[in-house]
């Protein structure tokens, strides 16, 4: 693990000699959270009537990444607001937009995923009633960790965060909208590059939880996933 990460540190540092990403947030701030939320949201473009609809729900999410980003810890009431505005302006189906409180799921849920032979498993989530106390803890062991000023903790603990969260499955739908971006804000947090993975992940049909979905090794995933984000830093578009 630790020299996945430090191998995403130095292509981190490589980027950042040659793009200046302090620079960037500098200047451009306001247009790094438009591109955050744009780059993991495109694909749902289609369901907006127009452009113009299309943008304002950017603009409305990227807005509201601003205030995450300015606050010292990420809290529970961030996720689920994000959550709902990530979802609520979508054409989803009946049973999510009723489900669309800010709120996690109170039904048990179980999610149909492609193994290494691309055959469909059933993965199961969390009980329901166990939801709020594993999400409390991810964002204290996350916030606890992210007071340090090692990095490689900081890197670790970022994407543990997200891969737990999204392995927890808190909402009956568009969990990967919200982890995906989270990442990218708390990367931006301690001076890293944003990977845009709900992006890459579908224009790439890559599977960062393959090693999950096999024998439920959280490990090897978050490995799967440092090695995605090298990947992506290894071609990296801003």
């Amino acid at each position: 693990m630790k020299e996945k990460i430090e191998e995403l540190v130095k292509w981190n540092d490589f980027l950042d000699k040659h793009l200046n990403l302090k620079d960037l947030k500098k200047k451009f701030l306001d247009k790094i959270f438009e591109k955050v939320a744009y780059e993991n949201l495109w694909r749902y473009k289609s369901s907006f009537k127009t452009d113009k609809d299309f943008l304002n729900y950017i603009q409305n999410i990227s807005l509201f990444l601003s205030e995450i980003y300015t606050k010292k810890e990420l809290l529970n009431e961030d996720i689920l607001k994000l959550h709902f505005l990530a979802n609520k302006d979508l054409n989803l189906k009946n049973w999510l937009l009723n489900n669309l409180i800010w709120a996690y799921r109170n039904k048990d849920v179980e999610i149909l995923e492609k193994n290494r032979k691309w055959n469909p498993v059933k993965v199961w989530t969390p009980n329901a009633s166990k939801i709020k106390k594993l999400m409390k803890k991810e964002l204290e062991k996350l916030n606890d960790n992210l007071k340090s000023e090692n990095v490689y903790k900081q890197v670790f603990w970022i994407s543990e965060f997200v891969i737990n969260s999204l392995i927890i499955h808190p909402f009956p739908d568009g969990n990967g909208k919200v982890f995906w971006i989270l990442n990218d804000i708390l990367l931006l947090k301690i001076n890293f590059f944003p990977v845009f993975t709900n992006k890459v992940i579908k224009e790439k049909h890559t599977d960062i939880f393959i090693d999950y979905i096999e024998d439920k090794n959280i490990s090897k995933t978050i490995k799967n996933y440092l090695d995605f984000m090298i990947s992506v830093y290894k071609n990296y578009k801003f």
